[in-house]
């Protein structure tokens, strides 16, 4: 059994003018945001064995704040730079990736392709992610790359209550 816990990166801002979208940092609301939505996995015990996360700011940032609430080690933790303005296709291709030996796995990155690619998981209807939601897809098989089209089920769905 695998489960992929799927996590849009907290909500951002865009710093000073000409700020790169790749550097733009989590703006107050989005701090506190992925603070609580940390806490709350912990408290209902859904906690990751490895994390890997946008080598953006705003996603890597969410994604440390994630590991750190956790318990995630360093060495737990990574970054693929193949996140980063993904779609659903280089996400799932990143998924099949993934190393065998850890059946949790967290996945932060960015819209429109984290919502994509989890409505071509899971066979139902799925609104589009807002801002630091998480959504943990379960699969019954033991390997990553055997994961396909609609054949996951949501474990668990919680987003900031705004």
């Amino acid at each position: 059994m695998k489960q992929l816990m799927v996590v849009r990166h907290a909500k951002a801002g865009w710093g000073g003018s000409g700020l790169a979208d790749f550097q733009r940092p989590l703006n107050e609301r989005g701090v506190s945001d992925s603070l609580v939505m940390a806490q709350h996995l912990l408290e209902k015990s859904i906690v990751p064995q490895y994390i890997v996360s946008s080598p953006a700011l705003r996603a890597l940032t969410t994604a440390k704040q994630f590991a750190e609430t956790l318990g995630i080690k360093t060495a737990d933790f990574a970054t693929d730079k193949c996140i980063y303005e993904a779609n659903s296709d280089t996400l799932l291709d990143v998924v099949w990736g993934l190393d065998d030996r850890h059946d949790k796995i967290m996945l932060v990155g960015h819209n429109p392709g984290l919502s994509d690619m989890v409505r071509a998981l899971v066979a139902q209807n799925i609104d589009e992610l807002s801002t630091c939601e998480v959504i943990t897809i379960q699969f019954d098989c033991d390997q990553w790359h055997q994961i396909d089209s609609r054949s996951g089920s949501t474990f668990f769905s919680a987003a900031p209550q705004r």
